[in-house]
């Protein structure tokens, strides 16, 4: 495959990761709504100590808007995108494009609140903890330097991004509706267990993608998502307007 080729394949793909940007505006605005009333929240805290409350929980709508990008796409930017003679394979990479933007940016607009404006309002002692329910500092990230802890961040929102993706995409087959019968049964079968000790579900699974090792959970998260990912390329093949 030429260079021409390529560059011809990347300029679509690109097209279509911004057109699906352009297509989030419900992403964007949920979060800024929220976001907003946070603010107000942490305003009438510092006014009336007793007035509300202020854990740093401002830094995890961020979130929000990755994840909800997550839902959107597969669904109705994907429609969107068909009916404008889009192909299946450039929605594929811009779709990837997206998700990796998204992790991106979103991961270093948290790090950046958190260590530049959370945790030097909590340092300065003024009985305020701004960092207390920051998603960075809860899963451990905080403790390792900023650049481990971005690429932790990034990994971890990346893969949660491609399996919100991967499962959204497959709700109008038979199997998506198998795969969330089988989540929403496992979930309290799996708290037993784990809590009775039979089965520790926790350490093979969620523990390597949150609390890991930091170059084994970014490793996981990465070439885990990726793989996963790739799924929806057969998703795709068979997926209608």
């Amino acid at each position: 495959m030429n260079k021409t080729i390529i560059k011809a394949k990347l300029k679509r793909a690109w097209a279509t990761a911004v057109l699906n940007f352009k297509n989030l505006k419900i992403a964007y605005i949920i979060p800024a709504g929220i976001l907003g009333a946070l603010i107000v929240n942490m305003i009438i805290f510092f006014a009336i100590p007793s007035g509300g409350d202020n854990s740093g929980i401002e830094n995890n709508v961020f979130y929000g808007v990755a994840l909800l990008a997550a839902i959107l796409i597969p669904s109705r930017n994907f429609k969107k995108n068909i009916t404008l003679n889009i192909k299946k394979k450039d929605f594929f990479f811009g779709a990837a494009m997206n998700y990796a933007i998204l992790s991106f940016a979103v991961s270093l607009v948290t790090l950046l609140l958190f260590y530049f404006a959370a945790q030097p309002v909590t340092n300065a002692g003024m009985g305020y903890d701004m960092t207390f329910l920051a998603l960075y500092r809860a899963f451990g990230w905080s403790a390792h330097n900023p650049a481990v802890g971005f690429l932790q961040q990034f990994g971890f929102l990346f893969f949660w991004c491609v399996l919100i993706h991967t499962l959204v995409g497959l709700q109008d087959k038979w199997i998506g509706w198998v795969i969330d019968c089988v989540i929403v049964a496992a979930i309290p079968i799996f708290s037993v267990l784990q809590a009775t000790g039979t089965l520790r579900i926790w350490s093979f699974i969620f523990y390597p993608i949150i609390f890991g090792h930091p170059a084994a959970q970014i490793l996981f998260t990465v070439i885990g998502g990726a793989a996963l990912y790739c799924l929806n390329l057969l998703i795709l093949k068979k997926k209608n307007i």
